[in-house]
């Protein structure tokens, strides 16, 4: 996915364009694939969602210690919801209730240092 699609969902853009090619190669589109990653950027600082399909969990990681805000859960629950309807006509088995969970990852001490690649692959 782009890291301009929490942008665009933040703003209710359609994002219908960037999704439309995986639903032409998948049936279930988004959902033929078990982890979707969403990259975050809030002001100079990445953040990511990572929505396992399979267990209807979204997983948020900073190394900060923030926890994902009330706008961005509201908005990615609202575009998983709006993908599953185009899938199953709104009476399918894709899950539509979505679990959002602050997960526990290496922090970095400030907002300069960057934590090595071993403490984010720890978060995974």
């Amino acid at each position: 996915m782009s890291s301009f699609l929490m942008t665009k969902l933040c703003k209710n853009a359609d994002v219908g364009k960037w999704t439309n090619s995986i639903n032409s190669y998948h049936e279930y589109g988004i959902f033929s694939f078990d982890v979707i990653l969403i990259p975050v950027c809030d002001e100079l600082h990445w953040m990511l969602f990572a929505i396992s399909t399979k267990t209807s969990n979204v997983q948020f990681y900073c190394s900060l210690g923030k926890k994902a805000s009330e706008t961005h859960q509201n908005h990615l629950r609202k575009w998983l919801t709006s993908e599953a309807d185009k899938h199953t006509g709104g009476k399918g088995n894709i899950c539509k209730e979505w679990t959002f969970l602050n997960t526990v990852c290496a922090k970095q001490g400030n907002m300069y240092d960057f934590p090595t690649r071993r403490s984010f692959a720890y978060c995974f």
